[in-house]
């Protein structure tokens, strides 16, 4: 009789864990922007209403670094960096906590997550786009192209890492070239743009990006070369197509992986769990510059179906 009220109570047990709501270790998170920037606030605005539908009742507040203040961050309350430096911050402040960083460039992330004691954990969703994806949608916009060119700065190099495996698949031969700071980015960019059916912008430092913006545009104009870019200002300013993040994908991206790390579960893809690492960001925008594509003589679906389209392609890979 013993025995058998000892299996009712381990059963009973064992039905209410089956039937309990997942814990979720992050019950309140502090959000710590790295200003006043609009950017930063939609980030901020995603996160907090996604992260509150997959997490009813979590306690969410925010602080908006300046120059003169430190961080303020309860005991219990997961930290969540929104920028660079926000970041920089509470890698400074909370040597030992858990930190997720939003919207932070990949090779600042690779810089700053070294510096983290081995028993941090920390995880990011970076501002970046992973290059496959930027040859995707090329390929997507002309379909026979071959020849792709794409130029590293010292930071995107590094960044990149091992992500160059897939343009084969595609169809692509993909050169590169680096372009050392001291370098003439004329002479390694004439060549290399003169030689390729489609160019591919691969953002690396601000600084690095404004100086060379001009003469990929440039020179692509002259040899009727489609370049993809990595921003809205890209596009705008003459390429082609451009896929980036924008804060709302870094933001809602940001709240699911929050809520799988605490062991929640993902709405899109089913996961309980997730790993402290860097991610590229799971969402992303395409924009198209029509005015380009009318002067190249290439034609482009409307943005509905270049998305479906573009999904379908992404799926397949």
């Amino acid at each position: 009789m013993l025995m058998l009220a000892r299996i009712l109570v381990v059963a009973l047990i064992n039905t209410l864990l089956w039937f309990a709501p997942p814990v979720c270790a992050a019950e309140a998170v502090k959000l710590v922007l790295s200003g006043e920037q609009n950017y930063y606030q939609q980030v901020a605005d995603v996160f907090a209403e996604r992260l509150a539908a997959l997490e009813p009742g979590v306690e969410i507040r925010r602080q908006v670094l300046n120059s003169d203040n430190d961080l303020s961050v309860a005991e219990g309350q997961q930290l969540v960096a929104v920028g660079s430096d926000a970041t920089r911050k509470a890698l400074a402040q909370y040597p030992d906590a858990d930190i997720l960083s939003l919207l932070i460039p990949m090779a600042v992330w690779l810089d700053l997550s070294a510096t983290g004691l081995e028993n941090q954990r920390l995880a990011a969703v970076v501002i970046d786009q992973p290059l496959e994806r930027s040859v995707l949608l090329g390929k997507l916009l002309q379909p026979k192209a071959e020849h792709f060119g794409v130029v590293f700065g010292p930071a995107a190099r590094a960044a990149q890492g091992g992500h160059l495996e897939r343009e084969h698949a595609m169809g692509v031969h993909l050169r590169t070239e680096n372009l050392p700071p001291t370098a003439n980015p004329i002479s390694v960019l004439s060549p290399l743009i003169s030689a390729s059916e489609v160019f591919i912008a691969v953002p690396d430092r601000a600084d690095f990006n404004r100086n060379i913006a001009k003469w990929v545009l440039r020179l692509s104009f002259r040899d009727k070369v489609p370049v993809i870019g990595f921003s809205s200002s890209y596009t705008e300013a003459g390429a082609l197509a451009s896929i980036y993040s924008s804060p709302e994908n870094v933001g809602r991206h940001g709240a699911e992986l929050l809520n799988a790390l605490s062991g929640g579960q993902s709405e899109e893809n089913g996961s309980h769990s997730a790993d402290w690492r860097a991610y590229y960001p799971r969402y992303y925008t395409l924009q198209v510059n029509e005015d380009v594509a009318r002067i190249l003589d290439i034609s482009v679906p409307p943005l509905d179906e270049l998305y479906r389209k573009y999904e379908q392609a992404l799926r397949a890979m």
